[in-house]
Parts: structure tokens; sequence; C-alpha cells
């Protein structure tokens, strides 16, 4: 069992919203989304709660990689995406002192790691 972290529940409910919808989004035609938690320790006074948002979509080119968090940034123009749940999501995180990466390769799909403190007061 993870250890809690202190984090506003309502925040944290539309920023795995948005991770979710980004990787329905990107199966078009079906695939998975996995959903992993674990606790990871960098060093001895960092230690985190990280959650996987992973799916089997069609990927995010490595060129746009850094603009996915920008406001209005967005690749769903035709499906009515405004580009803004990613850069919502990000200042989400950022509030509560954590941190995203990504890792995506094209036709293979895209893993979004969120990581929470777990020695800080992360309440935005």
């Amino acid at each position: 069992m993870l250890p809690n972290v202190s984090l506003d529940a309502a925040l944290m409910r539309q920023t795995l919203f948005n991770f979710v919808q980004n990787s329905i989004q990107a199966m078009p035609k079906g695939g998975s989304i996995y959903i992993n938690t674990l606790l990871e320790q960098i060093d001895q006074d960092a230690e985190y709660t990280v959650i996987e948002i992973r799916d089997t979509g069609i990927g995010i080119p490595e060129e746009i990689q850094e603009q996915i968090y920008d406001a209005y940034f967005t690749t769903k123009d035709a499906t009515g995406g405004i580009g803004l749940g990613l850069a919502i999501s990000h200042q989400i995180i950022t509030a509560h002192k954590g941190k995203i990466e990504v890792r995506s390769k094209m036709g293979m799909g895209t893993a979004f790691k969120i990581s929470l403190p777990l020695n800080a007061s992360t309440l935005p």
C-alpha cells in the first residue's frame, strides 16, 4: 500500500481525467490504458508517490513533446480539442510541488509519469 499524499482531491481528479481523456483520444481504433502507482525514492530526502498513465495510442511526435504543456497547443483541432487539458494538469502538478515526465514512441503509445513528493506539504 502506498502512503498518503496531501493534495487537493478535486484538482487531482481533474488532472487524472485529463490524462485518461487524452489517452482515449489517442486510440481512435481502440487500445489499452494502464494506470500504475508506486513509491519511488530519489535519494535519502526525496520520496515520491508516482502515478504512471500509459496508453497504446498513436504517440506524440518527439518534435512537439516540449510544447504539449503550453496553453492552447493542440493537435486535435479537427476533433474540437482546445489545448488546455495538459496545460492545466501541468499547473496542478506543479502547484503540488510535483513533476511530470513524458515518454512516447510513434505508433506505440505514450506514458506520463506524475511524481508527487511525500516529504513536503503539497497542498496548493
